[in-house]
C-alpha cells in the first residue's frame, strides 16, 4: 500500500521507515532544506539505533522516499500520516498551528477520498478539529474523507524495535472503510500476533495520554506506599509483591525507587543568574560547576514575562546529560545567536501571541523574542559592600590591618580579645590584624583597610557602589587590568592600572576624583601617548576580582553582578563609563547620520552590555569578528537609530557636543532596523538555521516560570515534562481538576531529594565522608545515562561536600564525561574497589552483579557498614545476618 508521512521529525521518520520495512511505499514529506539533504542521503538527522540502516536499505528498494513538496505527497497515496510537531507551552497545552496548516493544504490538494491518520500527540477531539477544517477547505464538497487515530508508544533509544514489536496497536476509526484501510496497513504486524485495538477516534486519542500518565501515577503512588511503610514500620517489597498477584493490579511498576525521569543549551550558551553577589553572566557549564560546588538552594535566574518584562525567578532544578546528535544554530537579526538541540522549545511571536514550537520546527523569518526591563530587578536604592565580611572569607585574612585611633583608646577591651603578639602596634598607632578581632568584629568598627602599615595604601572598609563608584566600574571594565608583581620585600604585590589615551582628560580627570573621594592612594605614569593610573593594593583587587566579579585581563571582564540589580541611574552611570572608555561615536553616510560602536574581547561583557542595553529598551546589533589576521574573536555592539544614539550619546560627556548637531540635522527621526518593537519586548527574525552534529554534554534547568533569558538577552523556554503536563492540561480544558495527577507530577520531582535526605540521615554528616555509589546507568544492562537519578544524586553529594567513589559495570565512560575524577571524585574498577574505607554504600542501578556478593568480604572492605539502597535489592534478614546498617526504600530500616 501507498502511504504518506508529513514531517520527518523523530515520530514522522521512524514511522516512515518502519512501514517502508514491512512493505509499503511511503513517501515522507520534510519542508526544512537542511533536514531533507541529509535524509536524501540515506542518513538519520536524529540519533535512534538502526534508523539509518532501516533508511538506506528501504531507499535502495524504492519503497521509501522524501520530498519537500506537500502536494506531492498528498497524490502520492490515499492515506496520509500526520506527524508534524505538537509542542506544549508552559501549562501543557498544545499548539496544534501545524496540524492545521497541513490539514488545510491536504484539503485544498486532495482530488480523492483520502483517509488522514493522527499520530502526532494531540488532546482528545482534535480529530474533530481536522473534520471541519477539512470541509471548510475542502473545494469540491462531494469528496469523502475518513481522520483516523493512531497514536505512537516509543521510546527514545529504541523507538525501532518498540515500533516493530509492539506491545499493542492502538487505532481509532469511525467508519468501516477507514477500519479495513488501518487493518490493512498492519497486517503484516497482525500476522505475527501483535494485537491490534481497534476504537472510537476519541477513545484512541486519550489512551496515548491516560497510558503514559497511568505508569507516572503508579510508580509515584507506589513510592508514596513506600513512604507510609517506613512510617509504620512495614516492607514495600512485600506489600508490592501482595498487590501485583492480583492481576486486577499486575506487579509492572510496582518496584519503588527514586522516581521517573525526560532538551538543552550548549555549554557556553549564556544565562544570568542571581547569586549573593548580584545578577552574574555565567555559561551553562559553569552554572553546573557551580552548582556542583554548592547547593543550588537561594540561587534564581534571570527571566520574563510578557506582561511584565525582565524578571528574577527561583532556579529549581539543573542537570546535565551526554548528547550524540544534530544541534541547531539559530543566526538572528542584529548578529544574535544560541546553539540548543533540536527538540529544545522555543519562544516565538506567532499571530502576534508569543507560542511554544520546537527548535527543529523553527524557520527562517520566524520572530524570537527579547524582552525589556519594566521596574528595576530589586527595590533598592544604594549597595553596599562591606570588605571586612568579603575578606573574612579570603585568603588574605592573615595579611589584612584594621586602622583606627579607636583602638588605642579601647586598647584594654581588644587585647583581651587577641593575642600578645600585635598589641604593641595597636597601642602605638591604632592598627590591629582581623584575625586577631575576627570574633569581635561586630564591636570594632574601622574606616580604612589595608595590607601593610603604610597608609598609602589603605582602602576604605565600607565600599557604597553610587553613581560614581560604578561609573569607575565601567570605566575599569574596558580600559582596567590587574598585574601581580613582587615588592621590595619579596610579598606578592597587586596592582590594579587604568589606561587612558592622554588627551583623554575628562575621562582621566573622572576617574582621579573618583579615587581622591574614596581616598585612595594612585600613582600615575605617562608614556607616549597613554595615560595610566595605578592602584597598588591587593584588597583592591580582591574586591575588583572577587567580589565585584570583574575580571583582571580584557578576555575575562563582566558587568559587575551589583549593577545589574541596581537602579537604572547607578546602571546608567556604569554605561556612562563602559562607552567614554571603549565607544566610539561614528559618523556614517558623508556625515549626516550617526552610529555609536563599542568593542570588547570578552563574551561576557559584550552579552552584559547587551542586557544592560535591552534593560533601556534598546536593541544593539552584535558582530562577532576576527580583526586584522588577529585570532581574539571581537565582538562589535553598534547602537542606530535617532532616539538610541541620543540617549547613549549623552553619555560620553564633552565628547558628544561636537557630535550632537548633526542629530539635531536629521530629517526625519529614523527608526531603527531589524527588529520590530512591542510594548515590553521587541522581537528579531530568524536569518539562518545551521545544523551540526555534536558530540559532547548539554545543559538544561528549570525555573519557576519555566523560561529564562539566555544569550545576547534571548526569552527562551526551559525544558519541561510532556505526557502528564499535557493531561492534566486536557482535563482542565474540560473542567475537570485532575489533583491526582497534579500531585503525581510533584512526587516525582521529590523523590531524589527524599533520596538524597535518606543518605544524610544514615551518615548524620555527609560533609568529608566517604561515600560509595554502585550503579549510575539509567537502569540495568545498558550504559545510557540520560534522565539517571545518579546525576542528580551525585551532585548533591558533591554540594554537599562528600567524597565520592563511582562504579558502574557499562556506563562510567559516558558519567565520566559529564563528572571528571577530581579529588573529591574517584571511579572504582570494581564493586569492591569501590567501597574500600567508605562510610556508606549508596545504591542506584538494580544490576545483577549486585545482587550476588560477598557480604563479609563488603563489610570487612567499608570504613561503617552501612547501605543505603535506592532499588532494594536485599533481604533484610540478610542485612540482619551480616551486620549491616541498611536503609531501603518503604522498609523498615537496620540500625
Amino acid at each position: 500500500m501507498k502511504i504518506t508521512v508529513i514531517g520527518a521529525g523523530y515520530v514522522g521518520l521512524v514511522t516512515a521507515a518502519c512501514l517502508s520495512e514491512v512493505g509499503h511505499e511511503v513517501m515522507c514529506v520534510e519542508k526544512l532544506p537542511s533536514k531533507l539533504e541529509i535524509l536524501c542521503r540515506g542518513m538519520s538527522p536524529i540519533y535512534e539505533p538502526g534508523l539509518n540502516e532501516l533508511l538506506q536499505k528501504n531507499m535502495n528498494e524504492n519503497r521509501l522516499f522524501f520530498t519537500d513538496k506537500i502536494e506531492e505527497g498528498i497524490k502520492f497515496s490515499d492515506v496520509i500520516f500526520l506527524c508534524v510537531g505538537t509542542p506544549q507551552g508552559e501549562d501543557g497545552k498544545a499548539d496544534l498551528s501545524q496540524v492545521e496548516e497541513a490539514v488545510r493544504q491536504i484539503a485544498e490538494n486532495m482530488d480523492g477520498y483520502k483517509l488522514i491518520v493522527e499520530k502526532s500527540t494531540v488532546p482528545v477531539n482534535t480529530h474533530k478539529r481536522i473534520e471541519k477544517t477539512v470541509k471548510r477547505y475542502l473545494k469540491d464538497k462531494n469528496i469523502e474523507f475518513d481522520v483516523a487515530s493512531n497514536p505512537e508508544f516509543l521510546r527514545e533509544g529504541s523507538a525501532v524495535y518498540d515500533f516493530m514489536n509492539p506491545d499493542r496497536i492502538v487505532v481509532g476509526v469511525n467508519s468501516e472503510r477507514a477500519k479495513k484501510i488501518m487493518e490493512e496497513i498492519y497486517k503484516p504486524f497482525t500476522d505475527k500476533g501483535f494485537p491490534l485495538v481497534i476504537t472510537n477516534t476519541t477513545t484512541a486519542e486519550l489512551i496515548k495520554y491516560a497510558s503514559n500518565s497511568f505508569l507516572a501515577m503508579k510508580i509515584s503512588y507506589i513510592n508514596m506506599i513506600a513512604d507510609l511503610c517506613e512510617k509504620v514500620g512495614a516492607d514495600i517489597k512485600e506489600v508490592a509483591k501482595g498487590m501485583g498477584y492480583d492481576k486486577r493490579i499486575g506487579s509492572q511498576f510496582l518496584n519503588a525507587g527514586i522516581g521517573y525521569g525526560g532538551s538543552c543549551f550548549s555549554p557556553d550558551e549564556i544565562v544570568f543568574v542571581r547569586t549573593d553577589n548580584g545578577i552574574e553572566t555565567l555559561t551553562f557549564e559553569e552554572l553546573f560547576k557551580k552548582g556542583k560546588g554548592e547547593s543550588i538552594q537561594g540561587l534564581k535566574i534571570l527571566s520574563a514575562e510578557e506582561d511584565e518584562g525582565l524578571k528574577i525567578v527561583n532556579l529549581d532544578f539543573l542537570t546535565v546529560r551526554e548528547y550524540e546528535d544534530y544541534m541547531l544554530e539559530i543566526n538572528l537579526s542584529m548578529g544574535r545567536k544560541i546553539k540548543i538541540t533540536k527538540d529544545h522549545p522555543v519562544l516565538v511571536l506567532k499571530d502576534n501571541e508569543i507560542k511554544t514550537v520546537l527548535a527543529e520546527e523553527l524557520e527562517v523569518g520566524d520572530e524570537l523574542v527579547f524582552p525589556f526591563l519594566k521596574n528595576d530587578l530589586e527595590e533598592r536604592e544604594v549597595l553596599g559592600i562591606n570588605l571586612i565580611d568579603e575578606l573574612e572569607k579570603s585568603d588574605l585574612l592573615e595579611d589584612v590591618l584594621l586602622h583606627s585611633l579607636e583602638f588605642i583608646e579601647n586598647f584594654d577591651y581588644i587585647k583581651e580579645n587577641s593575642s600578645n603578639k600585635y598589641q604593641y602596634d595597636i597601642k602605638r598607632v591604632g592598627t590591629v590584624r582581623l584575625r586577631e578581632v575576627i570574633n569581635i568584629k561586630e564591636s570594632v568598627y574601622t574606616d580604612l583597610l589595608s595590607t601593610i602599615k603604610n597608609r598609602k595604601a589603605e582602602i576604605p572598609s565600607k565600599i557604597r557602589i553610587d553613581g560614581d563608584f560604578a561609573r569607575f566600574l565601567g570605566y575599569y571594565s574596558v580600559e582596567g587590568f590587574i598585574i601581580e608583581d613582587l615588592g621590595r620585600n619579596g610579598k606578592v604585590r597587586k596592582r590594579i592600572g587604568l589606561t587612558f589615551n592622554k588627551n583623554e582628560y575628562e575621562y582621566i580627570g573622572d576617574v582621579k576624583g573618583i579615587l581622591n573621594r574614596l581616598g585612595i592612594h594612585f600613582t600615575e605614569k605617562i608614556e607616549g601617548n597613554a595615560h595610566t593610573i595605578f592602584i597598588s593594593s591587593r584588597i583592591f583587587g580582591y574586591l575588583l576580582e572577587n567580589v565585584l566579579k570583574a575580571g583582571r585581563n580584557s578576555d575575562s571582564k563582566a558587568v559587575p553582578p551589583q549593577i545589574l540589580i541596581s537602579n537604572r541611574d547607578i546602571r546608567r552611570e556604569y554605561l556612562k563609563g563602559l562607552f567614554r572608555g571603549n565607544g566610539s561615536i561614528v559618523k556614517a553616510n558623508k556625515g549626516k547620520n550617526l552610529y555609536i560602536d563599542f568593542a570588547t574581547v570578552s563574551r561576557k561583557l559584550a552579552n552584559g552590555v547587551i542586557l544592560l542595553l535591552q534593560m533601556e529598551g534598546i536593541i544593539a546589533s552584535v558582530r562577532e569578528k576576527f580583526y586584522n589576521k588577529s585570532k581574539v574573536l571581537t565582538y562589535n555592539i553598534r547602537i542606530n537609530g535617532y532616539e538610541n544614539v541620543r540617549r547613549i550619546g549623552e553619555l560620553f560627556g564633552k565628547k558628544w557636543e561636537r557630535y550632537k548637531n548633526i542629530l539635531s540635522e536629521y530629517k526625519r527621526e529614523i527608526s531603527p532596523i531589524g527588529y520590530r518593537l512591542k510594548k515590553n519586548y521587541a522581537v528579531l527574525k530568524i536569518k539562518d538555521i545551521k545544523s551540526y552534529h555534536y558530540k559532547g554534554n548539554v545543559y538544561s534547568l528549570e525555573s519557576y516560570n519555566f523560561k529564562l533569558i539566555s544569550s545576547y538577552g534571548l526569552f527562551i523556554h526551559n525544558c519541561f515534562p510532556k505526557d502528564v503536563k499535557a493531561f492534566i492540561k486536557i482535563a482542565e480544558d474540560y473542567g475537570l481538576d485532575f489533583s491526582l495527577l497534579k500531585d503525581t507530577d510533584d512526587i516525582n520531582k521529590n523523590r531524589r531529594k527524599q533520596f538524597v535526605k535518606k543518605i544524610e540521615e544514615a551518615l548524620w554528616v555527609v560533609k568529608d565522608k566517604n561515600i560509595a555509589i554502585w550503579g549510575l546507568s539509567f537502569k540495568p544492562n545498558t550504559d545510557d545515562i540520560r534522565e539517571a537519578p545518579s546525576i542528580d544524586i551525585v551532585n548533591s553529594l558533591l554540594q554537599m561536600g562528600a567524597n565520592l567513589k563511582l562504579y558502574d559495570p557499562q556506563a562510567r565512560e559516558h558519567f565520566q564525561a559529564l563528572f571528571p575524577e577530581s579529588s573529591r571524585l574517584k571511579y572504582a574498577y570494581d564493586k569492591y574497589d569501590a567501597v574500600k574505607y567508605a562510610d556508606g554504600l549508596v545504591i542506584l542501578t538494580e544490576w545483577d552483579e549486585f545482587k550476588n556478593v560477598d557480604f563479609e568480604k563488603i563489610k570487612s572492605l567499608m570504613h561503617t557498614p552501612i547501605i543505603i539502597d535506592g532499588r532494594n535489592i536485599y533481604d533484610l534478614e540478610d542485612m540482619k545476618k551480616y551486620g549491616f546498617e541498611y536503609y531501603s526504600i518503604g522498609r523498615q530500616k537496620l540500625d
